[in-house]
């Protein structure tokens, strides 16, 4: 179970679960469950990003493997600091983001059908970054390689 927050100062790294789709022993076609399924990255975190707060807001083991991209430095709280401070506030924003998620059909569907569970989607919105633009501002071009996917709140 995590006790620990951590914050990158600098450098970055890799967010990494296992595999649902390779299967080391040849047993599934679809979706694995073998435990020595390969890892895949799923996300990648780099200066004033955080991980770790899944484990310490759930009491549950850690749902990710971490790992270092470069040379990378963090800052890091303890779960009693974390829960006294940041953890209520932190709490109430990703729940707001969670339900903000769950509006969109096919991630609810995904949810319905258990291709994602609530820790996915959890772990979804504590990766969102806020930006707001002026009005007739161009978000992107045609022809622009695709690097993230956008939601509009408002």
């Amino acid at each position: 179970i995590g006790d620990k927050f951590y914050i990158i100062v600098a450098g970055s790294v890799s967010v990494q679960i296992p595999s649902s789709t390779q299967c080391p022993n040849g047993i599934h076609q679809e979706r694995c469950d073998c435990p020595n399924r390969p890892l895949e990255t799923v996300v990648h975190l780099e200066q004033g990003m955080g991980f770790g707060e899944l484990a310490l807001q759930s009491d549950q083991p850690r749902s990710a493997t971490i790992q270092t991209s470069e040379i990378t430095e963090t800052l890091v709280t303890k779960r009693t600091d974390y829960e006294q401070y940041a953890g209520q506030l932190h709490r109430q924003f990703i729940e707001q983001r969670v339900r903000f998620l769950r509006q969109f059909p096919r991630i609810e569907d995904a949810l319905q059908r258990c291709l994602v569970s609530t820790q996915d989607i959890a772990a979804m919105a504590n990766c969102l970054s806020e930006t707001s633009y002026s009005g007739n501002e161009m978000v992107v071009w045609q022809g622009d390689p695709v690097e993230s996917m956008i939601f509009v709140r408002k």
